[in-house]
């Protein structure tokens, strides 16, 4: 019982520090490149499915996409063509500028399962909480 009690405990640190993609399915992922520039996912963990805006969570620094308190993704240079590029390991690719006053761009890519993670269903990363949905979005 107690070796039980632990492994609970284990199971919910690890989903409290990131690692919601082994307990979630992705069905749906969005990237507008509109003046919002959201990033949103949603997700089904154990029947309970939700959203979140990812880009609340990201920030582009010096073109490299970095896990961010606060993200403001959408106000921090604008990368834009953002694919879950690998949907197996919720890893996200975009083109992101510099932002060091020339126009180049490059790829930066990033596993969101390092800093979201699942909290009875709901994804979460830095305060931020995914909001409820209908499982058929």
């Amino acid at each position: 019982m107690l070796a039980l009690v632990f492994i609970l405990a284990l199971a919910r640190l690890i989903s409290a520090e990131g690692g919601f993609f082994g307990m979630c399915d992705i069905f749906g992922f969005e990237s507008s490149n509109d003046q919002f520039n959201q990033l949103l996912i949603d997700v089904n963990c154990n029947g309970n499915c939700s959203r979140m805006n990812v880009g609340s969570c990201v920030a582009n620094i010096g073109g490299t996409l970095t896990p961010w308190p606060n993200g403001q993704f959408s106000l921090q240079g604008g990368c834009r063509n953002c694919v879950l590029y690998n949907p197996r390991n919720a890893s996200l690719e975009c083109a992101c500028p510099l932002n060091d006053g020339t126009n180049i761009w490059r790829y930066s890519q990033l596993d969101l399962n390092l800093f979201i993670s699942n909290d009875y269903g709901a994804l979460t990363c830095y305060g931020f909480t995914s909001v409820p949905t209908n499982c058929s979005v």
